[in-house]
């Protein structure tokens, strides 16, 4: 369902190019350059993880709509799980706005 606001595929293509410069020889002669690498690291990191657990969660909630159709009684888990999802969502727009990505900025 996120996949397409994170593009899971394409930021984890992005991580594995990241591992090979790391990796390649001479890459920490340039501590600068190693240091702004490791930080985009960590914010692919963070973004594929942020994206994991929507993508969870959204499995979650369709497993028990699912449920409820059929009569359970998961309402409380339902109205927890959504709670959950709007404040991973709430954070992960102002993450995006604090970022700075001209991209990303104004998207709801």
């Amino acid at each position: 369902m996120y996949g397409a606001i994170f593009d899971l595929d394409s930021a984890r293509r992005s991580l594995q190019e990241i591992e090979r410069q790391i990796s390649a020889s001479g890459f920490w002669e340039n501590p600068q350059a190693a240091q702004e690498v490791g930080r985009k690291r960590s914010r692919i990191e963070k973004r594929i993880a942020a994206g994991e657990s929507l993508n969870t969660k959204s499995e979650e909630l369709d497993v028990l709509l699912e449920l409820q159709r059929e009569g359970e009684g998961v309402d409380a888990d339902i109205e927890s799980l959504v709670s959950q999802l709007e404040t991973e969502v709430d954070d992960i727009e102002m993450t995006m706005k604090l970022s700075g990505d001209p991209s990303r900025r104004g998207r709801h």
